[in-house]
């Protein structure tokens, strides 16, 4: 009887476990796509800027919330198939994507003003 009970409860653990691991992986990926989310919203928000110092403000948080994403999808990694994690690499490819176009876009004159300070 004490076989089964101990049998039991290894199962009931590894149910927890499994149940955790789904959880953190859930909320990792939900935080990364809120962090997309706001990043492509400050690109939007940094174009429609005029003054350029602005401009550079909002690609700098946009180019933040991406590279923050990139770390909470990782992050997910611990925790998928390795199907699932070539899902992963490849928005991961598409953010870095997206921080390139933020890198391009931001005004080339003000990036030398604050490379010398």
């Amino acid at each position: 009887a004490s076989e089964e009970k101990n049998a039991l409860e290894k199962k009931e653990i590894q149910k927890e476990k499994r149940l955790k691991k789904r959880l953190a992986r859930i909320s990792f990926y939900s935080l990364a796509h809120k962090q997309v989310e706001e990043g492509i919203y400050l690109m939007k928000t940094a174009n429609q800027q005029i003054n350029e110092h602005e401009q550079y403000r909002y690609f700098n948080l946009a180019i933040q919330a991406f590279r923050k994403a990139i770390r909470l999808l990782e992050k997910t990694q611990d925790y998928l198939d390795s199907k699932d994690q070539q899902i992963i690499e490849k928005q991961i490819q598409q953010i870095q994507g997206y921080i390139k176009t933020c890198l391009m876009d931001r005004p080339q004159i003000l990036q030398e003003e604050y490379l010398k300070q």
